[in-house]
């Protein structure tokens, strides 16, 4: 068996799994009720039914649009399809690890970049907020942060009042049982 015949065996038997699956079945049934939006071609790789095999020898990297190997792994993310070592911190250029990866205006990066680029800082801690921020007195704060500077309850959803009166020293917050009219 030549190299190519082998590729092709191998392509043949990474895909039967697949095209044994309920969704690829139902989609070529809906196909073959429609007409076949690729033609009505027979020349697919043995062993691999319906248009699958064109498909996957026609589809390309996002990031640096060459064809895919039959045998390397692919890396799918909503639809676009990546050679392993392709997906990467828009950033930085590492893979990321475990595929954690946060996205923003169509970019993704590892989490490091992008709290570094985009998540705001917390007034009390410091640290970065990922989730929930309350903004006030121009700041950002953790939920959990945003705090009665006397009962220590969260302010977060009760509202609160800046300084009450007292001297000023730092960012003084009060909630509302805490202030005297």
């Amino acid at each position: 068996m030549t190299g190519r015949g082998a590729l092709g065996a191998m392509a043949g038997l990474r895909l039967q799994g697949l095209a044994a699956s309920k969704l690829y079945q139902r989609r070529q049934d809906r196909l073959s009720a429609t007409g076949s939006l690729l033609g009505n071609r027979t020349d697919t790789a043995p062993g691999i039914p319906g248009n699958m095999s064109d498909a996957l020898a026609n589809a390309v990297c996002e990031r640096c649009q060459t064809r895919f190997d039959p045998t390397e792994r692919i890396v799918n993310s909503n639809g676009e399809l990546y050679h392993e070592s392709c997906f990467v911190c828009a950033q930085c250029f590492r893979q990321f690890p475990e595929g954690l990866f946060y996205e923003f205006e169509g970019r993704k990066y590892c989490e490091h970049d992008f709290q570094m680029l985009f998540a705001p800082c917390c007034g009390e801690c410091g640290e970065f907020i990922t989730g929930r921020v309350i903004k006030a007195m121009n700041n950002n704060w953790h939920p959990e942060c945003f705090r009665c500077e006397l009962c220590d309850v969260t302010l977060a959803d009760l509202g609160f009042v800046k300084n009450a009166g007292r001297s000023v020293s730092g960012v003084d917050l009060y909630c509302w049982h805490n202030v005297k009219f």
